[in-house]
């Protein structure tokens, strides 16, 4: 029996939207085909993840313009899908946003994966401070794209979230982040050696932040 296969769609593959989309993508090829769609907003394929995958690369169209160069690279992404199954990651318009449009023209099932409340920033500001997001920037990242696509959730047929806070919000299966406990084994190395391998001193406290600053 063949394999169905899945559509990943990453709304910029320069971002760090490969962070989650690795375990979810390395699981899901146990038991499907999969392959990676995504824009390229950047110069590269997110450095960490470049030779993970074989990516399918949709560069930004600039043709007659940002806007419609948009509806174009759109549609490409759109051509660029090949599975069965549509899995978006986050709610973006290059990712969900496309997934949506894909789900009605190829008749497709679409699964959501939401990371994060990406309308954090959104909710509470005031109405002055939302025009002049809404104007910002241009991009997959625009605030007011985001909580446009917000509204369209729903329209998933099925959703998978980080946390039990977007659970309760959105619904869905939780999958949280997870590590390799192997890797990170405080007793495969000593604390002393871990430290002079970095070059940090043996008795000064340090303390690691691995995520994205956020007001």
């Amino acid at each position: 029996m063949n394999k169905k296969k899945i559509s990943i769609l990453i709304f910029d593959l320069s971002s760090n939207a490969l962070v989650r989309t690795y375990p979810i993508a390395k699981a899901l090829s146990r038991h499907f085909n999969v392959e990676i769609i995504g824009v390229l907003g950047g110069k590269e394929i997110y450095s960490s993840y470049q030779d993970e995958f074989e990516f399918k690369v949709i560069e930004k169209s600039r043709e007659k313009g940002r806007i419609f160069g948009y509806f174009v690279t759109i549609k490409n992404v759109i051509k660029a899908i090949d599975g069965d199954i549509i899995y978006a990651l986050k709610p973006k318009l290059f990712s969900f946003g496309v997934g949506v449009l894909a789900k009605i023209l190829l008749k497709l099932p679409l699964v959501l994966d939401i990371e994060d409340l990406e309308t954090a920033n959104w909710a509470g500001k005031s109405v002055l401070s939302k025009i002049k997001l809404t104007f910002s920037r241009f991009d997959s990242n625009n605030e007011f794209a985001t909580y446009l696509l917000e509204k369209f959730i729903p329209f998933a047929d099925e959703k998978v979230v980080v946390s039990s806070f977007l659970q309760n919000k959105f619904g869905g299966t939780k999958i949280a982040h997870g590590v390799d406990t192997y890797a990170f084994d405080p007793c495969r190395l000593g604390k002393l050696e871990a430290r002079r391998m970095l070059g940090l001193d043996d008795e000064s406290k340090y303390i690691l932040f691995s995520g994205m600053p956020r007001a």
